[in-house]
């Protein structure tokens, strides 16, 4: 379990909780020359029991500082290492979003060249479409016109015809129609001639 720093300072050794190390001397009463108890060794005396009793509360609490200080710096470097986590997940978050908003940018800027691209090519491809028709409605024109043309000369050439053939005819019944009156006068008056003879 962790513990705070107010568990940390309520572990530093107090009065209270170390015995007392002043020995109980034994004394004899005044004016007694007689020892009342035997003496013991120094090592079995209670100031000795005490030093070590104390001793090994003083290395167990520092035992127990220790674990506590390596608990707190475990805490606080995995403290350091969730802030520097959250920190490198920020910045990649921030890295990935000024990304994305890039792509979005970039992606724009190709769609806005290929629109202005395509519009160009159409509108290239829309004039030259043009310009084929109307050259073709012109070579349909000229054509028709050259084909009028034939078909009215023609017409002129056939109606000439018809007209140089009707006077021809006209001519040569006019002719016929004079030889035949120069004939008919021709005879009467050889008629009246052959006439006059035989009166006379």
């Amino acid at each position: 379990m962790i513990r705070g720093k107010s568990d940390m300072a309520t572990a530093e050794p107090s009065r209270s909780l170390l015995p007392a190390i002043t020995p109980r001397i034994a004394t004899a009463p005044l004016g007694s020359s007689r020892l009342q108890t035997v003496p013991k060794r120094y090592e079995e005396t209670k100031p000795v029991v005490i030093q070590g009793h104390a001793h090994r509360m003083i290395i167990g609490i520092g035992h127990e500082l220790q674990r506590r200080s390596m608990e707190m710096s475990e805490v606080e470097r995995l403290r350091g290492i969730r802030e520097a986590e959250q920190a490198v997940w920020a910045q990649a978050e921030q890295i990935k979003a000024e990304a994305v908003q890039r792509a979005k940018e970039e992606s724009r800027l190709d769609q806005e060249k290929l629109l202005k691209k395509v519009s160009k090519a159409q509108e290239k491809a829309l004039k030259e479409e043009a310009l084929r028709v109307e050259m073709a409605m012109q070579k349909l024109a000229i054509e028709q016109v050259k084909q009028e043309r034939l078909e009215a000369e023609q017409r002129l050439k056939d109606a000439l015809t018809e007209k140089e053939k009707e006077f021809t005819k006209r001519l040569s019944e006019a002719v016929s129609g004079a030889r035949k009156e120069e004939q008919n006068a021709a005879a009467k008056k050889a008629s009246d001639i052959e006439k006059i003879t035989k009166t006379n």
